[in-house]
């Protein structure tokens, strides 16, 4: 239970209101139950947190909706967009009258899976190495309807802008097939790319001051990560990255309007548009999620 304590620790540490204990479907989509944090214990962590089922496609109907989630204490990272202190648990869904893995649950099926490699004697180790891929869009429009049907992204530095009118002018700055690794003003994203990554170092230097229990409790989560699975430890990680990239980093249309502004003075609703689907997240494999 020690590492449930340290999770217990540091909620009370870093004054954390509440707790977003997530999980993946077969799909790959996220899905999550809010805790408030006062009522989160070593018990509760160690025990699971009960919840229906039959509100997941493709899983259990209501007769049988009474599943257990699985908190895993080394995946518990900081939401830093969250308007309260919050903290993300990462889980396992489990039977509630074995506590097995369920059959359906992403994390399950890879442990599973590689068990299954493991014992065919193929192989005696699986090595997976996840791309965190992402795509920027200023405009994201979609409808099926009685009368239509479609789909339409946009983004400034797409090649089929070359002929848009702004109202500071259109720059001519865009990446061109074949030229991946362009460097700024082709490439618009790499201030944004730079916060993402700054984040990412906030929350590792935040979870290390945490405390001699969070540094025992990252030194578990190393020998534990020696022992988990391939999938199931490289999903973990990626899915520690993806709460820092789902979400825009506070900044980035800030920098937007200050850069408009100095090339003339664009209006700044141009930057601030779109702000609720500015940013799209693409991960290939659901059970990477997970």
């Amino acid at each position: 239970m020690t590492d449930a304590k340290a999770v217990v620790e540091r909620l009370q540490s870093e004054a954390v209101q509440t707790v977003d204990v997530r999980f993946t479907d077969l799909r790959g989509q996220w899905q999550h139950l809010g805790l408030a944090a006062r009522s989160v214990t070593p018990e509760l962590l160690e025990q699971g947190v009960m919840f229906d089922g039959s509100a997941i496609a493709g899983w259990r109907d209501v007769s049988q909706s009474d599943m257990l989630l699985k908190p895993d204490p080394a995946s518990a990272v900081a939401d830093p967009f969250s308007a309260q202190p919050s903290l993300i648990l990462i889980c396992d869904v489990a039977e509630p009258t074995t506590a097995l893995g369920y059959e359906r649950c992403p994390r399950a099926l890879a442990e599973r899976a590689e068990a299954h490699l493991a014992a065919s004697g193929v192989a005696d180790r699986i090595v997976i190495a996840p791309q965190a891929e992402f795509c920027v869009f200023d405009d994201v429009r979609f409808a099926t309807a009685d009368n239509e049907a479609f789909f339409r992204v946009d983004a400034e530095e797409g090649a089929y802008n070359s002929g848009t009118r702004y109202d500071v002018g259109n720059s001519g700055h865009r990446p061109r097939p074949g030229a991946p690794l362009a460097v700024p003003p082709i490439d618009h994203m790499a201030d944004l790319r730079a916060e993402i990554s700054a984040a990412r170092r906030e929350e590792a230097a935040r979870a290390a001051a945490s405390g001699p229990a969070a540094a025992r409790a990252d030194a578990r989560a190393r020998e534990r990560d020696r022992r988990l699975g391939a999938a199931a430890r490289d999903g973990r990680r990626l899915v520690v990255l993806r709460p820092l990239v789902a979400l825009e980093p506070p900044h980035h249309h800030e920098h937007q309007a200050e850069r408009a502004e100095a090339e003339g003075g664009q209006n700044r609703e141009h930057a601030e548009d779109g702000a609720d689907l500015d940013l799209a997240v693409v991960v290939i494999g659901p059970f990477l999620q997970g």
